[in-house]
């Protein structure tokens, strides 16, 4: 049952934060997995509202998969949480860094330097090569299906 109403009587949707200190109204509250309390995004986390079923130590050694961004090369590092396994992930991804960043790859055609993203860049139909926008048509770009990159056709 909502626990506030408008003013003529009719109850609203959303719930008041459970935190004490706080009280706010939400239309969209949050609840806590562990209490089972509607909370306010600012007190949504079980740190945040002091919640008194979240065990700390419980969730730091549960066998879930974590991942961090390695700083240098951005590749993500996997780890298992535990004692010690963050410098172990770090120990064993120090080997295989790159020391800088992947470079993207750039559009084949030539003198082109545009870098191919995922909405920057399109799939050739005839060649399957990925290219960016300004040279996807086949005559823009080296085309293996032969007709690529030969300029215009010549008159008779």
């Amino acid at each position: 049952m909502p626990d506030f109403f408008d003013g003529e009587g009719f109850p609203l949707v959303g719930a008041a934060c459970c935190y004490d200190l706080c009280r706010e109204r939400d239309f969209l509250p949050f609840r806590c997995a562990h209490c089972q309390g509607l909370f306010c995004l600012a007190h949504s986390a079980p740190q945040e509202h002091a919640c008194s079923e979240w065990d700390a130590e419980d969730v730091a050694w549960r066998g879930d998969a974590r991942a961090l961004i390695c700083p240098i090369c951005q590749k993500g590092v996997k780890y298992t949480a535990g004692a010690g396994a963050v410098e172990a992930a770090w120990s064993a991804h120090e080997v295989d860094c790159a020391g800088r960043q992947a470079e993207g790859k750039q559009c084949p055609a030539p003198g082109c330097t545009r870098q191919l993203t995922a909405s920057g860049s399109v799939v050739c139909p005839s060649c399957r090569q990925r290219v960016c926008m300004k040279h996807r048509f086949e005559d823009m770009h080296p085309c293996h299906n032969g007709r690529a990159l030969q300029g215009p056709p010549r008159g008779r």
